[in-house]
């Protein structure tokens, strides 16, 4: 096992997931729970398990592509965490705003 791919592989997974998750406040958790969905949309506990499989898969995208010196893929695989978190803070932002 490859250490250096591994630690690479759980702490840009990680540490996007808090960065991201540390802008959304609880006016806007309570704002998105409070909205009428459509029956067949998970519950909010459910978006987090299937958050965390997205995040473990992609930590498997990049430890894969780290063995194998694949960086642009790495590139691209924190872009599509990075821009997902993004989306998350502009979409849960301009509701809590003023």
């Amino acid at each position: 096992m490859n250490t250096r791919a591994l630690i690479v592989a759980i702490c840009i997974p990680l540490v996007t997931a808090i960065l991201g998750n540390a802008f959304i406040s609880e006016a806007a958790l309570s704002w998105y729970n409070n909205l009428s969905h459509p029956w067949y949309k998970l519950p909010l506990a459910g978006s987090i398990v299937v958050a965390l499989f997205v995040y473990v898969g992609y930590g498997v995208i990049i430890y894969r592509s780290f063995v194998k010196r694949f960086f642009s893929a790495i590139t691209l695989a924190t872009a599509v965490i990075v821009a997902n978190e993004i989306w998350n803070i502009v979409f849960f932002a301009r509701e809590t705003s003023p």
